[in-house]
């Protein structure tokens, strides 16, 4: 368990740099909550493809959802590994902070990554 205000996803950071994995993942950070509205899911979702998010629910456990859309009424698309479905969540779920990951597009050679 992390600090209080800490991500606390060191675990998948790790997985995305594994060479046996082959992950092959980019991530980002989100700490602030003024940060986060549907266009910041949206605009990334453009961008990269589906989104996976490791977050702290509302109870205060660490989840992760998969997001493949985002509207204007501040609803997210996502699967939910939890319930085996999909489903829509207000955005506002997603209380950073949070881990945002897409797959890359980039070259990645296992041989030469060196997360550590």
């Amino acid at each position: 368990m992390g600090k209080e205000g800490e991500i606390n996803a060191d675990i998948f950071k790790r997985m995305l740099g594994d060479p046996f994995l082959r992950l092959n993942m980019e991530y980002e950070e989100v700490w602030k909550a003024d940060a986060v509205d549907w266009f910041y899911f949206y605009q990334r979702l453009v961008d990269h493809g589906y989104l996976f998010v490791v977050y702290t629910t509302v109870q205060d456990i660490r989840h992760a959802n998969v997001i493949w859309a985002a509207d204007e009424a501040g609803n997210a698309s996502v699967m939910d590994p939890m319930r085996s479905s999909y489903i829509n969540k207000a955005i506002e779920e997603f209380k950073p902070p949070f881990l945002v990951a897409w797959a890359s597009t980039q070259y990645w050679n296992p041989y030469t990554y060196n997360p550590y």
